[in-house]
């Protein structure tokens, strides 16, 4: 199964090439192979997680279009926390982390995976990595270069770093899936 901080991966892909989106499952597929190259492996599920803004937001129905993008891809969910404005032009993800945790722990324990991946990099989810380990289960991770905690990035089985070069030398960006101007951050 693979765990995905949309906050993560939106903030650092819109540091390194300006407002944009990346086919998801084209990277998801990349990120496969790339950790997977000496054994057999079937990844049940993708899920996504993301703040959603209220109703009442501008970027609302452009989120919902994007939404409906993922959930239209192979093996993908979404699962949402909320987008808080903390300034006008601000977002902030709120219960996000906290659904990744319950999902990757809960799941772990049912024994729905082997190998967890984790697309994230905040120290919040260290408690998380060693759960999941102390359940037998490995947990791979999947970090972008300039934004990982040491101590994270030590808690992995196996890792992939991320950099700006490694989109560039791939076809990942696309105009099928509609970018969502969201300013946001990860909490």
């Amino acid at each position: 199964m693979i765990f995905i901080d949309a906050g993560y991966v939106r903030k650092k892909i819109n540091e390194y090439f300006g407002k944009g989106t990346i086919d998801l499952q084209s990277f998801v597929d990349m990120v496969i192979d790339a950790l997977t190259k000496n054994f057999l492996l079937e990844v049940i599920r993708v899920y996504y997680y993301d703040g959603m803004p209220e109703e009442n937001d501008p970027d609302f129905e452009s989120h919902e279009l994007f939404l409906k993008s993922i959930r239209s891809l192979s093996r993908f969910e979404d699962r949402l926390g909320s987008l808080k404005r903390v300034k006008k032009s601000q977002r902030r993800q709120k219960s996000v982390d906290s659904l990744i945790a319950i999902d990757m722990v809960s799941k772990a324990y049912m024994d729905h995976y082997d190998i967890a991946f984790l697309v994230a990099g905040d120290e919040d989810f260290l408690p998380v990595v060693d759960a999941v380990k102390n359940t037998g289960k490995r947990v791979f991770g999947i970090y972008f270069d300039t934004w990982i905690s040491e101590d994270l990035k030590n808690s992995f089985d196996e890792v992939l770093e991320l950099s700006k070069g490694w989109f560039e030398d791939r076809d990942l960006f696309t105009s099928a899936i509609p970018s969502v101007n969201q300013n946001n951050e990860s909490s």
